[in-house]
């Protein structure tokens, strides 16, 4: 079994034995409904079946496990406790209690009878993204972002041993049927080959030309199977080391695949919403499955091969039924002996769908200590909120979310581009997504011209905010490096104001707190959407909220898009439902200050529920 995560994606393998030689291999029938299961509150990141083939278990981005029925699809209970995103899940080989798996840095182990947390595994200062029950169901194997894969005693809960070899992140990790050995794939573009017993490293399989986000064994132990960024799967021999067979007709990242129980099919989840069935040993391609409305995260068989599930970023989780021609004939097995289905531990929430953003980059900028201006006090705060946002409600990427801190003139520039050197960071990442969001908590200034009004520009924290000149950036010229990216459409938020004022007086030394201009509004490009704290015409400056720690366009800004925005009702936030609704609350507090919207050519659906039921 396979269960792979976002930002960074992880792989579950566990064990299953005993399985048989494979039948007759065609696709000549449609491909069947499948159930539904929909309940979880954000993106799903992982997602198995039960060792008897009853029950599914999923972990999400809303920072919780579910447990499922796969007779009807009726969910059965939610494991809570997490404080960050369910990277991971695993049920035990008796199929009575599931590991769990976060970047809050903890691994839990739970009783399924009560929905009872018996075990917490902790990885301090770091975050687990991938985990597996050994087959024994005595110890549990973890993988982290420091590139480290743990061994743990599950009664004592003592970490017994460390394979250590990736330079990356571990994305994915599976145990041989065995348990004797440890595939762990990284964001380093290798696999590793690894004995349990001693933490040696066996083998390393390169070859990939991208990050590795599944890696998973063959039900004999005698392959296994590995899936890229790169838009390649590969199936590799376990003792040689070398590539049997790649599976090269994806049109995007796979993010998940799973072998069979037979080992004769095997499954992919792609970022373009879409499975695609495969025979293992020729390569083709027999079927695929559509209907998601985000990425595959997460895929697995049953274990009577008769059904997959696929799970999404949409926060679904389909059951496709298999046509009787691709079932495996496997031998007779003793039955698992798992626990009664156990009651609803929390009572499950009404659906309620955050469409994702598989296909955002967001970077995030808060300047708080400058080297000649005011400090702008919560600016931290504002980005961090941001930041927390984007990844835990609408599932982006941890390696799609930049913040940054304090960011002087120099790093300014590299992010966007200056006219003379436009090939920026964010030019250089545009071309993997499909929308890009810049957000940005600080001080902006005033720059003066001959004639007309003045211009705005973003004020790095080395900048002196009496000399902009000398290294700040203007509004002008981030809206056309922002336009030229080759993205669909570029959203920007700033909570800064450009009137030379701030909540301590002028920004520049010896003048008067009562000065203040208005600037002339930046130019409008067609993809550019561009949200301020203030109006641009009008000298006002951006407040604080001191009860709240936030800049006060941030704070209500990030109550908004939490659906307190949607006027109409219709699940969708627009940008204009944005500023009337920031509008409304600044005018609520008594406060002198009205967010300016540029729309650009359309008003921006920022972001988008599905509605409730």
């Amino acid at each position: 079994m396979t269960c792979r995560s976002f930002l960074t994606r992880f792989a579950l393998g566990l064990a299953l034995a005993g399985l048989g030689p494979a039948c007759a291999l065609h696709a000549e029938t449609p491909t069947p409904a499948p159930i539904v299961l929909e309940g979880h509150q954000g993106a799903i990141d992982a997602a198995v079946f039960s060792p008897d083939g009853l029950h599914v278990l999923t972990g999400s981005a809303d920072f919780s496990a579910q447990l499922w029925e796969v007779s009807n699809g009726r969910g059965l209970g939610i494991l809570e406790g997490h404080e960050h995103r369910v990277s991971a899940v695993a049920f035990s080989p008796d199929g009575t209690r599931a590991l769990t798996a976060s970047a809050d840095g903890t691994a839990r182990v739970w009783d399924l009878a009560n929905g009872q947390e018996i075990l917490k595994l902790t990885h301090a200062g770091g975050r687990f993204t991938s985990a597996a029950y050994s087959p024994n169901g005595r110890q549990a194997v973890t993988g982290g972002n420091d590139g480290v894969a743990r061994l743990w005693d599950l009664r004592s809960g003592a970490e017994l041993r460390q394979f250590s070899g990736h330079f990356e992140a571990i994305t994915s990790l599976a145990l041989s049927p065995d348990g004797s050995r440890l595939l762990t794939g990284s964001t380093d573009r290798t696999a590793r080959l690894w004995d349990v017993a001693s933490g040696e490293e066996i083998r390393v399989f390169k070859g990939h030309a991208a990050l590795i986000l599944s890696v998973t064994f063959s039900p004999d132990g005698t392959r296994i199977l590995t899936a890229s960024w790169d838009k390649t799967a590969r199936i590799w021999d376990t003792e040689t080391g070398k590539v049997v067979r790649e599976l090269p007709g994806h049109d995007a990242a796979i993010r998940a695949a799973d072998f069979s129980p037979d080992g004769a099919l095997i499954v992919t989840g792609e970022w373009n919403r879409t499975a695609y069935l495969w025979n293992a040993e020729t390569g083709e391609e027999l079927r695929s499955f559509e209907g998601h409305g985000a990425s595959i995260d997460a895929v697995d068989f049953a274990p009577d091969g008769r059904s997959l599930l696929t799970a999404s970023w949409d926060g679904m989780v389909r059951l496709w039924p298999l046509p009787e021609t691709l079932w495996p004939d496997l031998p007779d097995k003793q039955p698992v002996i798992a626990g009664p289905p156990p009651p609803p531990l929390v009572a499950p929430k009404a659906p309620r769908v955050v469409v994702a953003h598989p296909d955002m980059l967001v970077l995030i900028i808060g300047n708080r200590t400058y080297a000649e201006a005011p400090p702008v006090a919560y600016a931290h705060n504002d980005a961090d909120a941001f930041a927390e946002y984007f990844r835990n409600t609408l599932g982006v990427l941890d390696e799609n979310i930049i913040v940054e801190k304090d960011l002087n003139s120099i790093g300014m520039a590299r992010y966007f581009g200056t006219d003379e050197v436009p090939d920026g960071r964010l030019a250089r990442r545009a071309r993997f997504v499909d929308e890009i969001v810049v957000i940005y908590s600080g001080h902006g200034v005033p720059v003066f011209h001959e004639q007309g009004l003045p211009s705005g520009y973003l004020l790095p924290v080395d900048v002196p905010a009496a000399e902009p000149g000398f290294g700040a950036y203007p509004l002008d010229m981030l809206i056309r490096q922002l336009e030229s990216l080759p993205v669909r459409n570029v959203t920007v938020l700033l909570d800064a104001c450009f009137s030379g004022l701030s909540t301590q007086g002028s920004l520049v030394p010896g003048v008067s707190g009562a000065f203040g201009v208005a600037v002339a509004p930046p130019m409008e490009k067609a993809k550019v959407s561009v949200l301020t704290a203030t109006d641009f015409r009008t000298p006002q400056f951006a407040h604080w909220l001191d009860d709240k720690r936030h800049g006060a366009f941030t704070y209500y800004t990030l109550d908004g898009l939490r659906g307190a925005a949607d006027s109409d009702g219709d699940g969708r936030i627009h940008l204009s439902e944005l500023r009337d609704h920031v509008d409304e609350k600044l005018a609520q507090q008594d406060l002198r200050q009205s967010p300016s919207l540029l729309p650009g050519s359309e008003d921006t659906v920022l972001f988008e529920y599905a509605p409730e039921d």
